[in-house]
């Protein structure tokens, strides 16, 4: 009998020893296989999965909110991310945005190139080709207390032209926050 060193057992002949090393190759052949099985179903996954845009912090921002506050932009993204995906009826013009958000308090904010947004029916009906809403400016007024959701207004691209729609948001979160802005 041959003993295997390290091994702690012993191996009657040199045919048993084939057999084992027979074994353990194919066993590891098969772990070799599900390893590589699922390295591929996972970037298969990945690949097919759908990617979201991130968001933006806004470029800009104008407040219209008390002297003590100033707009958080983490509560802007917070806020264009809750909508419903539904456009509602009104389409309000830039002045009468600015009024709204002027007399209830709150922020308008704008990014220089589009930040897109997964709302897949409100892309649909905007006449965009993917899943994607093109939004320039969102216009976020203080919502009353207790609200359980608020009106915003996003100046869009519909089918390619910048226009102000209304969606419903349900972060009803106070864009505005205590504190000093930082140069």
């Amino acid at each position: 009998m041959r003993s295997l060193r390290g091994v702690g057992f012993e191996v009657a002949h040199a045919g048993s020893r084939q057999a084992s090393t027979s074994s353990e190759r194919n066993f590891l052949t098969v772990k070799s296989c599900l390893a590589l099985l699922s390295f591929v179903t996972a970037l298969a996954l990945n690949a097919c999965a759908p990617s979201v845009e991130p968001i933006r912090p806004p470029d800009h921002t104008t407040t219209f909110c008390l002297k003590a506050q100033v707009s958080h932009d983490s509560s802007v993204e917070s806020i264009l991310t809750s909508t419903d995906d539904r456009v509602l009826a009104a389409h309000p013009n830039a002045a009468a945005v600015q009024k709204l958000v002027r007399a209830s308090g709150g922020v308008i904010a704008f990014w220089k190139d589009d930040q897109l947004l997964l709302v897949p029916n409100t892309a649909k009906a905007l006449g965009e080709s993917g899943r994607f809403a093109h939004v320039l400016e969102i216009a976020i007024p203080i919502a009353p207390e207790n609200a359980t959701n608020r009106i915003i207004a996003l100046r869009v691209r519909d089918h390619g032209e910048p226009r102000w729609i209304e969606m419903r948001a349900f972060d009803v979160q106070n864009p505005c926050v205590e504190g000093k802005r930082q140069a």
